[in-house]
This record gives structure tokens, sequence and C-alpha cells, in this order.
């Protein structure tokens, strides 16, 4: 086996219904779907750490570790993109490029959302009120057909698309999305697959001056024909955001820095260290500010991590 993916809806439907013609579910139902809305398109302003702890072993047989693969992730226009903690940038659309073997899967950080909440091709029902985590919440299971979008599922016996039906529990002061369970539907008979299930929880994340609503931990497990199960445990730590904004003085007199650089500068423009030229002079140094944080009313601490330069 090699991934699944959660393949992104498009088809979009335009309808308007007078509110107060709509049944109360209902009603609360188009108030959730507006507010995941809103909150999917301030989405792309966040990336966080995904670590995905990986298993496998036979039907019946006790699951052993595989691994865990640490990606950073960043969900942007119906897509999910991956990249190492440590890289330059986050261009992989699908993180099986950074395992050898095994199951990896998409689509928990953003997509499912996008699938559910922006588009018109899944099916709503109520169920009623339940208690989650000890909130309340309102229940909605959910159907999305395989011919409208699906999950795109490729395994080592074959490829294919199947459907999705599951529930998701949101709280109905706040609108939030609380968790969400779904499962496999439709199977091809062509597809190796006997099972896939899969659940998400989300909660309020502290981001800047703000929250966002975000994905905390999602589980995956697959069970694949003849005898091949997999297990998938994700958490999704060390949120922010990337947006930037600079700001340009233009002073009077220069201003002094307030503390040499942590290296020895013998030589005109060349950062060197025990006598040995580490950067030279006119070099252009590329990386990433890991740490921005205001030491008093004039003084900023800045962290500064070099990653290469030419």
């Amino acid at each position: 086996m090699r991934f699944f993916k959660i393949a992104p809806a498009f088809l979009a439907i335009a309808c308007s219904t007078a509110s107060q013609d709509l049944p109360p579910e209902l009603l609360v139902l188009a108030h959730i779907k507006a507010h995941m809305r809103e909150e999917l398109s301030r989405a792309t302003n966040y990336t966080c750490l995904e670590t995905t702890t990986r298993s496998q072993g036979g039907h019946g047989s006790k699951l052993q570790p595989l691994d865990t693969v640490r990606l950073e992730i960043v969900y942007d226009n119906h897509h999910e993109w991956y990249g190492s903690p440590s890289g330059k940038n986050l261009s992989e659309s699908n993180p099986v490029a950074f395992i050898g073997s095994g199951m990896i899967g998409t689509g928990f950080f953003g997509i499912i959302l996008s699938n559910l909440f922006l588009s018109d091709t899944a099916t709503f029902t109520y169920r009623g009120e339940e208690t989650i985590g000890g909130r309340p919440a309102v229940r909605y299971d959910f159907r999305l057909p395989r011919l409208l979008g699906g999950i795109k599922i490729s395994l080592v016996g074959g490829s294919g698309t199947v459907g999705e039906q599951g529930s998701f529990w949101a709280d109905p002061q706040t609108l939030d999305l609380l968790r969400l369970e779904s499962q496999a539907a439709e199977i091809p008979p062509y597809l190796p697959l006997a099972e896939m299930r899969m659940s998400v929880n989300y909660a309020r994340t502290r981001m800047g001056d703000g929250d966002a609503l975000l994905a905390q931990e999602a589980d995956l497990h697959m069970l694949q024909t003849p005898n091949r199960e997999n297990y998938n445990h994700l958490e999704y730590t060390h949120c922010r955001t990337f947006s930037a904004r600079s700001t340009i003085h233009f002073d009077s007199e220069p201003q002094a820095s307030a503390k040499p650089l942590p290296a020895d500068r013998s030589q005109d423009g060349a950062v060197m260290r025990k006598g040995k030229i580490l950067i030279p002079d006119g070099s252009v140094v590329r990386g990433r500010i890991r740490r921005l944080e205001r030491y008093n009313a004039a003084e900023f601490i800045v962290g500064l991590e070099l990653r290469r330069w030419k």
C-alpha cells in the first residue's frame, strides 16, 4: 500500500432559501456551514507541524510500530502542501514523497472540511443532540457519493475512488466543529480494500492576537485484502501564521547594533569562526526566522536559522 488521498470537490451549486422557512435543524446547519466557510477562508494563513505515527500488521495480529513522519503542512485553495520541517518551502501536494512504504493520507488539515462545507455535493441528516468531550453538541450525518468526488485511494493491488459517509458534531452556540468521523462507502469490487475509517478532533488554537479552529489530532485505520492492516495517528502542533509585514525606517543617523554577531569578524564582511571563513563576504544567505519577540520598548530578540548561502 502506498497512500490514500482525499480528493477536493469542485462542484458548487448556489441556492437561497428564506431562513424563516427552514426547520430549526436545517437553519443551524446553514449557520454551521457559513461559519466553517469563514474559518476555511482564514486557514490559508496558517501552517502546522503534522506528526504521523504509523503502524502496520496483518488481520488479527497485533499492530507493530513502523515509523514517525514529521512534515510541515499548509492548506490553500482546496489543496494541502507539504514540506520538510527544515526545508525552504512547502511544494509537495502528496506526502507519499517523504516515505518509503506503508500508508499515509492527506486531507485531515483542510480538505475534508472543504469537501463538506465549500460545496453542495454532500447530503446531511440531523441526528439530535449529544455530548462530545463534556460539551453539548448537535450531530449531523453526511454522505459524499463516489461519483461526485469521494476519496481517491492508491494501493499496491490497484487504485480507485470510494464514497464517504460519517458524522460530525458541532457546538450549537459557537458553531465550531468538535469532531468528525467517517468511513469508506461504495467500495468498487476491483479495489483490494475491506474497510477504511478515520476521525478528526477540532479545537481553538491560539494564533497571534487571535485564535483559529484547527485540527488537533486524527486517526486513520485501513484494512486491505487479503491480509494487511494499517493505522496512522496524526497530531498537529507548532501552528503559526505565515503572513508577513515589513516596515522600513529612514533614520537621520545609523543605529549601532546592540550586540555583535556570535562569530569572529576578523575579515571585512566575512563571518568567521576559529580562523576559518564560514560565510564569505557578499554571500546571499537563505534561512528562517525561528524567534521574534520584543525584548524591551526599543529592541527585539531575533533568532535566525541559516540554511544555505552562495
